[in-house]
């Protein structure tokens, strides 16, 4: 599945089927939601309708945008307050998708990713030299757990 999973309830499946079907488009005239949005609203809010479980949708970071930006806070569907759960379900979604892009950044910026960082100052060292007045320079490394040191008797 493409974009990042988000739950809704069938209440909020609802009140996101109304705003999407009514065709909402942005400034430049076009319609993001046209057509996989609104097919994975239908799909959602048929779903919900015949059982009443919550929904697990993938957005993408463009839906998740759309929806953020049409949906209003005070949406009320049935008299409960869906617009505000929405928001409160999209934000942590948009905020996965931009600490995604500055990984990714940062990744190709400085050349590794998270997983090659190393886990300790003594895996950070290891291997190099420090220079400079006052600073330690590479000792004879330490056996590892389980290897005997050559040099002890």
């Amino acid at each position: 599945m493409d974009g990042k999973p988000v739950t809704f309830t069938a209440t909020e499946i609802e009140g996101l089927e109304q705003i999407v079907s009514a065709g909402h488009k942005w400034l430049d005239g076009s319609n993001p939601a046209y057509p996989n949005l609104i097919l994975k609203m239908g799909r959602a809010f048929l779903e919900a309708q015949s059982g009443g479980r919550p929904q697990e949708l993938y957005l993408s970071e463009m839906e998740a945008w759309y929806l953020r930006e049409i949906v209003p806070t005070g949406m009320r569907v049935r008299g409960e307050a869906t617009g505000l759960a929405i928001k409160r379900k999209l934000y942590p979604l948009l905020l996965e998708f931009e600490a995604e892009k500055y990984s990714r950044a940062a990744g190709s910026r400085y050349g590794f990713s998270i997983s090659d960082e190393p886990l300790t100052r003594k895996d950070a060292l290891k291997g190099r030299e420090l220079e400079g007045p006052g600073t330690p320079t590479e000792s004879p490394s330490e056996p590892e757990d389980g290897e005997q040191d050559s040099h002890s008797t």
